[in-house]
């Protein structure tokens, strides 16, 4: 980016940058987009496609769809990627609970329902979803979840998005300290399975296929909460239910990742961890992409 003729510093870099996010992700109502250019140019912002941009009365905004391309290009913006667009979005959330723009409550409820509308985020974001509900549940005790809601505001806005597709991630930490616990003594998986069905609510084993690397346990209705490793003390967890585990899990050393469902495509996994999985290496199929833990599962019992 040319700082010389976008300065960083300006009011106006944010709502631009908000701006192309919400645009790549298909969010940006065109509608709106000729008084945020306005806003620019006061700024002192100034370039062809904006200045035509901000004239632009309600009958004229068809034209945003082909203009706005041009001003990015114009502030030599670059390309964000989905998942940095998505994350501008979510930060742009975090400051309006900050600065108190919405209540604790709802910016929570808003950038947990972004989370798992975009769901790369959701393991990052998920804990906007546990305050909230905290909050609605627990009268008594709101004042003390909206301070731990502006604290993880804060913690959103001081950090980075998640990492693209194979590049590593949470997920490859995880499982590099789950190989770490197998040199330390390993527990027994199918015993560990064992103590935190009991824990979860009408918890059961939904699969246990012979040869098969991981364990799938339910709740009611058959719905699936934790996949667990056979080997490694690894596994996936439904957030939710993290409160009956997260002791047993902790006594044992079992390394547990958020996912919204088996199904979702969440999931930034690298080669290596796939191999560590599946216990030696394999081919994954087509371009590196999300994984959800279904798919992993599948490639890593291979």
């Amino acid at each position: 980016m040319n700082s010389d003729r976008l300065p960083v510093k300006q009011p106006g870099h944010y709502s631009l940058r908000l701006l192309q996010a919400q645009w790549i992700l298909g969010e940006a109502r065109a509608d709106l987009v000729p008084g945020i250019c306005g806003d620019l140019l006061v700024d002192g912002y100034d370039t062809e496609s904006l200045r035509v941009l901000a004239s632009l009365t309600g009958a004229e905004t068809e034209r945003v769809a082909d203009l706005l391309p041009r001003l990015f290009h114009e502030m030599d913006m670059g390309q964000p990627t989905g998942v940095q667009a998505a994350w501008c979005v979510a930060q742009s959330i975090a400051r309006d609970i900050i600065s108190g723009t919405v209540t604790p409550a709802d910016g929570a409820w808003e950038i947990g329902h972004f989370g798992t509308t975009f769901d790369p985020l959701f393991p990052s974001l998920s804990i906007f979803i546990g305050l909230w509900s905290e909050w609605n549940d627990d009268v008594e005790r709101r004042q003390q979840y909206e301070s731990d809601i502006r604290e993880e505001a804060l913690r959103l806005l001081a950090t980075g998005p998640p990492s693209e597709p194979g590049t590593g991630s949470e997920i490859d930490r995880l499982v590099q300290l789950a190989k770490q616990q197998t040199l330390a003594g390993r527990p027994n998986m199918p015993a560990a399975a064992e103590r935190l069905i009991r824990k979860i609510p009408a918890g059961h084993i939904l699969s246990e296929n012979r040869g098969e690397r991981w364990i799938a346990i339910g709740s009611h209705n058959d719905r699936q909460v934790l996949v667990l490793h056979t080997t490694l003390p690894f596994g996936f967890i439904r957030p939710e239910y993290r409160r009956y585990v997260d002791s047993v899990a902790d006594e044992l050393g079992i390394q547990l990742a958020d996912i919204a469902s088996a199904d979702t495509r969440q999931l930034s996994v690298t080669p290596e961890t796939l191999a560590t999985l599946a216990s030696g290496e394999i081919v994954r199929p087509g371009p590196i992409d999300w994984l959800s833990a279904d798919q992993v599962r599948e490639l890593t019992n291979r």
